[in-house]
């Protein structure tokens, strides 16, 4: 009987953590989503700011969890957050690691995405990463 009682509750335990983690990404989309809506009104920047860095926080908390880690979506959030984040990112020094996390996962998301569930995401994460890139080939031209 204790033992069945101790089975029950590790079972518990192992299935509440899966869907603690997928939580977790789910928090992230969501997050990610409501940024998108809000960073076009300047009205709402700061609210934008916040969703973001929840967003992000999330993310790497699904993507450091072994259920959630090789998932196509965590990939293309991932993408889409960092992405994001670089283009936001005004000093070279801190947004290039930002633009190559985000270049990885993306590459990541593709692979795994044969379904093709999160491709606009995933080309909406890559038009950030041209922005960034375009936006750092100005400065570098003006700059001479």
């Amino acid at each position: 009987m204790k033992i069945k009682l101790l089975m029950a509750g590790l079972l518990g335990l192992v299935s509440a953590t899966a869907f603690a983690q997928k939580g977790e990404l789910n928090t992230a989309k969501e997050e990610y989503e409501k940024y998108s809506g809000l960073r076009g009104q300047p009205a709402m920047a700061a609210m934008a700011g916040k969703s973001l860095t929840t967003a992000k926080e999330s993310i790497d908390k699904a993507s450091a969890n072994e259920k959630t880690a090789t998932l196509p979506l965590t990939y293309a959030v991932k993408g889409s957050i960092y992405s994001a984040l670089a283009v936001q990112d005004t000093v070279p020094a801190t947004s290039l690691p930002l633009f190559t996390t985000a270049e990885e996962a993306l590459k990541k998301a593709k692979e795994a995405d044969t379904k093709g569930e999160n491709k606009k995401m995933i080309d909406e994460a890559y038009l950030n990463l041209a922005q960034y890139q375009l936006t750092k080939g100005v400065k570098e031209y003006s700059v001479r």
